[in-house]
């Protein structure tokens, strides 16, 4: 189980981080996915239930610069996915 204070980051050091196939289950708490398009960000909030898969793929082709970024607000549980079914 991986388990993280408020602040910035969600998985650093995990192979959710490097693994495009790897998902992680929300256990407790609330973390927040910054996407940003250009200059326009938009925030979605996710919680206890929610299935995220953290890993960013590079793609040299896309029209739009995008970044995404990952943040615990309050302190947050998670269980590396056994595998997609």
């Amino acid at each position: 189980m991986l388990r993280r204070g408020p602040g910035p980051g969600l998985v650093d050091g995990t192979a959710a981080d490097t693994d495009a196939d790897a998902s992680l289950l929300i256990l407790d708490g609330v973390v927040a996915k910054d996407v940003r398009l250009e200059d326009v960000t938009s925030t979605e909030l996710l919680g206890p239930g929610d299935v995220i898969r953290p890993a960013t793929v590079r793609d040299a082709n896309r029209l739009l610069g995008d970044e995404v970024s990952w943040s615990c607000w309050r302190c947050c549980g998670s269980l590396p996915s056994v595998g997609d079914a």
